[in-house]
């Protein structure tokens, strides 16, 4: 299985990360290999423009980067 990492900073736009995700989400339903596609922040809670905020699926400190092993386990898929 194919693992997308989408990271999103605090200040992020929904138009930025919409392109990925609905190119990304097509995929998925329709694609013939499956994809698991994994947000990721520094914060569980994301500042995005105009007040809003959105929670990543995961933290970056807990998928394991450094070890080149993309591993995130709190995601509930």
């Amino acid at each position: 299985m194919k693992k997308v990492l989408i990271l999103h900073a605090n200040g992020f736009e929904a138009y930025e990360v919409s392109v990925f995700t609905d190119v990304l989400g097509w995929a998925v339903t329709f694609g013939s290999q499956p994809i698991r596609i994994v947000t990721a922040g520094l914060h569980q809670t994301l500042k995005r423009t105009f007040g809003f905020r959105a929670m990543p699926d995961s933290l970056v400190e807990d998928l394991g980067l450094d070890t080149g092993e993309m591993n995130p386990s709190p995601v509930p898929f």
